[in-house]
């Protein structure tokens, strides 16, 4: 709004609260008249008025009745001024692109603007922002999210976005929350697109503002980032302030146990181990799995007229899957087909009926012991090979356990998808543990529970050995228990409060599912929280938020 709209709409607002009434605060003043004396000058004859002393007193008293509508009337239009052009709420929309919009009390949006680089190319198709002021604030985010899905950054069924709603007042905030919450879903269900939606409320918070500030990103993404923070204070908000909403939120379901490498760097390792990183024409698709069992990033890479699927561990940025040198395989190839036509002469020597053994060249294929080329990758077990007391250190440390407290079953060294692995299983407590743990560091691939069956046998009888140990009651000894205060931290981060915002806080810790679990409790502005946290990582594996009755 330029200064002079702004003031067009304080002098009509001024208008409406004092109007031009001088004749009748004269009236209402009563009659106080002067003479009147005729003047010549330069031959004319001018008529003034002359006051007389009475007149003067209702002048000044006509001007302090005037003063007066005057101060009430624009004290009138400062209020109506303040209470449309006041920030009631901050709303944050982010994704990879963060934008930011202040609304009022009416839901009007007052300013809109891009946080990050990726921000601002969306905000450019709106004149940075400034075409959305004034509008209501769920046409706002409509045009933004419609632009977002546009530009492709809301394509995969992993993509999130995220809601963020700062707030003074938490009724509003939380029926902001749900409001954007439902116009988004609208949006990406109009797209086609599966992306997901996260939304969060937060109060007005002067040094996440602060923080924002610093690291360029939105209130919204801040909070996100001290949720993972709370989780593992190693980290840094630095790198992970560059991290997508996709990568915070997996990240922080699986208890931020490491600094994730990123998208670019994984793209970069897939077309380092492809050979495609000198490769212009090379289209790479990088799509983030954090929460699988072994976090990865799944890297497409179209070369020519086929695609290459890679993984790359997220945390060491190791390539553990996919097709190596495909510039080079991709040219091999054609000088072993044009043999091929080479033995279509065979057919020639079909005029003579002995030309029938040509099929026996057939035995060519054989010469495909190109193919025993692919023994190669068994040369990959001169990868680094952590040995089996490792691996089995590495389930023992993941479950939670000692040695001294589980029978082993099954130990085994495999090789699988073209990588090394040790297959493990063991018991404790009635409960058997299967393990892949991955040779060359140790990580955790994939890991199941179940009963043991009473018809084992032998596989019972661990569990009475295990039962006479006083720490069988108890598992975590010896396990990686992150402690109730941690356990209430990763709740009261996820929930974006504070210790100091909540009230009715509930703590219990339990051995669930062969882990160590917190349930934890607690309200805050009229809502109740129920979160369950996993003991050893921090990681929440359930949480709920209704009203408080």
């Amino acid at each position: 709004m330029t200064d002079r709209e702004l003031e067009e709409m304080l002098a009509k607002a001024l208008d409406h609260a004092a109007p031009d009434d001088l004749e009748g605060v004269l009236s209402r003043c009563g009659e106080r008249r002067g003479n009147v004396i005729m003047l010549e000058q330069n031959n004319q004859t001018v008529s003034t008025r002359k006051p007389a002393k009475k007149f003067r007193w209702w002048m000044g008293l006509a001007a302090a009745c005037l003063a007066v509508a005057l101060v009430a009337g624009g004290a009138a239009g400062g209020m109506w001024y303040q209470s449309n052009r006041a920030v009631a709420s901050v709303i944050s929309l982010d994704v990879n692109p963060s934008i930011e919009l202040k609304v009022n009390q009416n839901e009007r949006v007052l300013s809109c603007r891009g946080v990050n680089k990726d921000g601002a190319v969306i905000m450019a198709e709106m004149g940075n922002g400034r075409d959305l002021e004034g509008s209501k604030l769920d046409v706002a985010v409509n045009a933004i999210v419609g632009a977002l899905v546009r530009h492709g950054y809301l394509d995969d069924i992993s993509s999130a976005i995220l809601i963020s709603v700062e707030d003074s007042n938490s009724d509003r905030a939380a029926r902001l929350q749900a409001q954007l919450t439902a116009t988004v879903d609208g949006v990406l269900q109009t797209a086609a697109s599966q992306a997901g939606v996260l939304s969060q409320t937060m109060g007005v918070d002067a040094g996440l503002d602060s923080q924002a500030q610093q690291y360029g990103v939105s209130t919204g993404k801040a909070a996100l980032v001290n949720q993972a923070l709370a989780l593992n204070p190693s980290l840094s908000f630095e790198g992970l302030a560059a991290l997508s909403v996709e990568e915070l939120h997996d990240l922080i379901r699986i208890g931020a146990p490491a600094m994730p490498i990123g998208r670019e760097a994984a793209r970069i390792a897939a077309e380092t181990y492809a050979g495609t990183l000198a490769v212009d024409s090379v289209i790479a698709d990088v799509d983030p799995e954090l929460d699988d069992p072994r976090p990865n990033y799944e890297v497409e890479l179209q070369y020519g007229a086929r695609e290459y699927d890679y993984r790359v561990d997220a945390f060491t940025g190791e390539v553990y899957s996919g097709q190596k040198d495909i510039v080079s395989a991709a040219q091999s190839p054609a000088p072993q087909t044009t043999p091929a036509p080479q033995s279509t002469p065979a057919p020639q020597a079909t005029p003579a009926p002995q030309a029938t053994p040509a099929p026996q060249a057939t035995p060519k294929p054989q010469t495909t012991p190109a193919p025993q080329a692919t023994p190669k990758p068994q040369a990959t077990p001169a990868v680094t090979d952590i040995g089996l007391d490792a691996a089995k250190s590495a389930a023992l440390k993941h479950a939670g356990l000692s040695a001294s407290q589980v029978n082993w079953v099954k130990a085994e060294r495999d090789y699988d998808d073209g990588r090394l692995e040790y297959e493990l299983e063991f018991i404790y407590n009635s409960t058997e543990y299967d393990y892949t743990i991955l040779a060359s560091n140790g990580s955790v691939i994939k890991y199941e529970t179940e009963p043991v069956r009473s018809s084992g046998g032998s596989q019972s009888n661990p569990a009475p050995q295990t039962t006479s140990r006083p720490q069988t009651q108890d598992p975590s000894s010896g396990t990686a228990d992150i402690g109730a205060d941690r356990a209430k931290a990763a709740a009261l981060a996820h929930a974006g409060l504070s210790a100091s915002q909540v009230s009715r806080m509930k703590c219990e810790r339990d051995y669930e599912h062969g882990r160590i679990e917190y349930e934890i409790e607690f309200t805050s502005g009229g809502w109740e929280y129920e979160y369950t946290i996993d003991g050893s990582t921090g990681a929440i594996l359930d949480h709920e938020r209704d009203r408080d009755d």
